[in-house]
């Protein structure tokens, strides 16, 4: 893979008693930090989880 096609994302994953219902790739970190602080107000500490994770992604066109 040609390193100088990757560019960087952010993802967010809501999980819901261990079941995974929802991720979400953003461009810009600061939403998804957002998101990720809003969606860990909301959940059930004992159950739920919420993640934000770094990765590269190929940006060159198919």
């Amino acid at each position: 893979m040609n390193t100088r096609n990757l560019r960087r994302v952010w993802v967010v994953v809501h999980v819901q008693s261990g079941i995974p219902v929802g991720a979400e790739v953003f461009q810009d970190k600061a939403e998804a930090v957002k998101l990720e602080r809003r969606l860990n107000r909301e959940i059930r500490e004992e159950y739920d989880a919420v993640g934000l994770f770094e990765t590269k992604v190929n940006s060159a066109p198919s």
